[in-house]
């Protein structure tokens, strides 16, 4: 499979169709910082991304797909510096199911980071930085069938065939 994109995204989706069994090739168009810790991560640019060094919050069901799907990159997080917090203080009485509505407040470039060390350790993905994808390989649709997509072309003229 090729994911385009290597941002939270791109990202998150190579490591859950890895987890699945899949064989992943994500391609990113910008450079993507290997930096060593989330302060140096903070520092780099990406022209892809320039709302990069926002403060993100992702609502509550974020927190229960990392908890679910991927324990190990909200362990990750949270030894990184993010927080979550509950966000129930003004609903009164507590009812089942309320210690799920946290929020996960965080950099996008610590998110990123975490993310991006998470794949890298992941058996079977492959990410390709400096990779632009400017247009699709496929058939087009008819009246009888859908567009399928099979596959990418980079900007360097390489057609790659795979799902995509």
């Amino acid at each position: 499979m090729i994911i385009v994109g290597g941002g939270v995204g791109g990202l998150t989706a190579a490591l859950g169709l890895a987890r699945c069994g899949f064989a992943v090739e994500v391609l990113e168009r910008d450079p993507l910082p290997d930096v060593a810790d989330v302060e140096a991560a903070f520092d780099a640019d990406r022209r892809g991304a320039p709302q990069v060094h926002q403060t993100h919050g992702f609502l509550a069901r974020i927190v229960v797909e990392l908890r679910e799907r991927f324990p190990d990159v909200l362990d990750q997080l949270l030894a990184a510096g993010c927080v979550t917090m509950p966000t129930t203080a003004q609903l009164g009485d507590p009812r089942p199911g309320d210690e799920d509505l946290q929020v996960l407040v965080v950099r996008r470039t610590t998110f990123e980071w975490v993310l991006r060390r998470a794949v890298a350790d992941e058996p079977g993905v492959t990410v390709r930085t400096g990779v632009g994808v400017p247009a699709l390989l496929g058939t087009p649709a008819t009246d009888a069938h859908p567009a399928v997509v099979t596959g990418v072309v980079t900007e360097d003229g390489d057609e790659l065939a795979a799902d995509v």
